[in-house]
């Protein structure tokens, strides 16, 4: 006697959120973790969790994690977005890097929103 039919063994699942999201948002998002959880933001630190204290060694210990060159290319296209000081994963976040990562856009829209704001046409930027 089966509790669920036998096809239910053999379904098809979505597709990972790692998978379905550019890899540099969810970099950026790994980076803001890391420093709102940091001792100098006000956090409580991450020291009893060394994996979780450099936002590219998460991502790599993901369960289906991405290839270390397309780490590094969404470490190089936060830096060059201006989302990050530089490219390498001890890097700081921008205030804009802070910005984009708030807004549920891809990093180019986010740019446009930002430098919209900046000059004051926001209303157009968003248009």
């Amino acid at each position: 006697v089966r509790l669920f039919p036998e096809d239910w063994l053999h379904l098809e699942y979505d597709q990972s959120e790692v998978d379905s999201n550019r890899l540099a948002k969810l970099l950026l998002k790994a980076h803001v973790f890391v420093q709102r959880n940091s001792p100098g933001f006000g956090g409580s630190g991450l020291e009893e969790f060394p994996e979780l204290q450099f936002p590219a060694v998460m991502v790599r210990n993901l369960v289906t994690p991405p290839t270390a060159r397309d780490v590094h290319e969404a470490a190089l296209e936060l830096f060059e977005s201006g989302c990050m000081s530089s490219a390498d994963e001890s890097s700081s976040l921008t205030v804009f890097g802070l910005f984009a990562s708030s807004l549920p856009v891809d990093l180019h829209i986010a740019r446009l929103i930002w430098v919209s704001y900046l000059l004051g046409q926001l209303g157009e930027g968003i248009l």
